[in-house]
């Protein structure tokens, strides 16, 4: 079922608010790229108005922080259960996440559209979103490295962090290799081996 709804547009009658401005910004980023994607165009394709986007983020970079934490966590759901010791299943992930990510749809049109998203994601603090993705789904892994001895024994949230901001360039490396046509198995192949090395108790 499609309903009218205060901006104006339809969505599903079955579909949040939160998800239908992420839906929509998604579809826009997609289409648009990041610099023409605006709060009237998401509000629009939501319906919904700019007021309602703007309770919930505070500009359009919060928006496609959120989307693009969104993309990891997909990803990461579907991988919670993994053969091998704990380092082993760490790396496993990340060179999963990468491969998916950097082929994906999203990040390969940032790539090439807006890949100071990503930048901004390296270097700027960190989102309760994003965070959300090391405390759940990252550190908990290296805690259990250094449980079943795997992992180096260090602070692991600094691991965990260290990690994820590897992750992060290497799908922004991957996508841009992907863009113009080469290949990107060997290189997520390295960084797999890299973050191993890091990993890997002295």
């Amino acid at each position: 079922m499609r309903v009218v709804s205060e901006g104006g547009g339809l969505r599903s009658a079955k579909m949040s608010v939160d998800e239908a401005i992420l839906h929509a910004a998604r579809e826009s980023m997609m289409e648009m790229g990041l610099r023409r994607t605006s709060i009237a165009e998401i509000a629009r394709r939501a319906g919904v108005s700019r007021p309602t986007v703007y309770r919930r983020y505070a500009d359009i970079n919060a928006i496609a922080t959120e989307v693009a934490t969104r993309e990891f966590i997909r990803v990461l759901e579907g991988l919670r259960v993994m053969p091998g010791d704990a380092r082993a299943r760490i790396v496993a992930r990340f060179r999963i996440i990468v491969e998916t990510l950097a082929s994906g749809g999203f990040f390969l049109n940032l790539a090439e559209t807006d890949p100071e998203l990503i930048i901004r994601s390296i270097m700027s603090p960190r989102g309760a979103s994003q965070q959300a993705i090391i405390d759940q789904f990252i550190l908990p892994g290296i805690v259990h490295g250094q449980e079943d001895g795997s992992v180096r024994d260090s602070d692991p949230t600094v691991l965990a962090d260290n990690v994820y901001m590897v992750m992060l360039s290497a799908i922004l490396t991957c996508s841009a290799m992907l863009r113009d046509g080469r290949s990107a198995t060997h290189a997520v192949g390295e960084v797999a081996e890299m973050v191993d090395r890091y990993l890997l108790p002295m």
